[in-house]
């Protein structure tokens, strides 16, 4: 099997919806029949129950990630200090209004591979910061918009939840998006939307001896990413 393609959300600011998108990546891309997994690299495990709940593959980066898939998405926390040995196909960045732009503009030398900015919650800037035009690709926006809180809580995907809705109608093409980016548009079978049964779980592990494991994962992290990039140059 092929090296996973991989696509790393992350995010300077909290509550940007970074998690809520890593699983809607993850859950549109097994219903159009891909072989995906989600994995956190962050001390909150917030992605595990909304992926277990619709039947997608979850795994703490920390631990291990998949040598063989189609799809890998990462669901980087905002304080992870793994940026330089991550490298992905490619960062997506969710932002909101009062963002820091300069703050997000020295994030820049930190991501190593294709990088989009993805405004949400209503923000739609114009037009991209001159200095950002050669390195940086503007996504469509997402409107602001109750049913993505709405299906974030119900722990569904949006066009699951609120299938009319004009949330829906702008995550579906942003992940159609992303997966053309990568290269797997051509491996998408047709769709079929995942069920959900019973209840899901709203509890979710915080991890707090984190910071020293993330620094004992860096090597193996390191060593991952080295070889996905070797193979990646063959």
């Amino acid at each position: 099997m092929a090296r996973p393609r991989i696509v790393a959300f992350y995010s300077p600011q909290g509550g940007v919806g970074t998690t809520q998108y890593t699983a809607s990546s993850c859950i549109r891309g097994q219903e159009h029949g891909l072989d995906v997994v989600g994995a956190t690299l962050g001390r909150n495990h917030d992605l595990r129950p909304q992926l277990e709940y619709a039947g997608v593959r979850w795994q703490d980066g920390l631990e291990s990630l998949p040598e063989t898939c189609d799809l890998l998405v990462l669901d980087i926390n905002s304080g992870s200090g793994l940026l330089d040995v991550v490298k992905p196909d490619l960062w997506i960045v969710p932002m909101r209004r009062h963002v820091n732009l300069d703050h997000v503009m020295s994030l820049r030398s930190s991501l190593e591979g294709a990088v989009w900015w993805l405004p949400t919650h209503g923000y739609a800037p114009r037009f991209l910061p001159a200095e950002a035009r050669d390195t940086v690709t503007l996504a469509r926006p997402i409107p602001d918009s109750d049913a993505m809180v709405e299906s974030f809580d119900a722990m569904r995907s949006v066009w699951s939840s609120h299938p009319k809705s004009a949330a829906a109608a702008a995550v579906e093409p942003l992940v159609a998006d992303m997966l053309t980016h990568v290269g797997l548009a051509g491996a998408c079978g047709d769709l079929r939307r995942l069920s959900y049964r019973g209840k899901p779980k709203y509890t979710w592990e915080t991890d707090h001896g984190y910071s020293a494991r993330e620094e004992a994962a860096r090597p193996g992290l390191a060593a991952y990413f080295e070889s996905i990039r070797r193979q990646r140059a063959n």
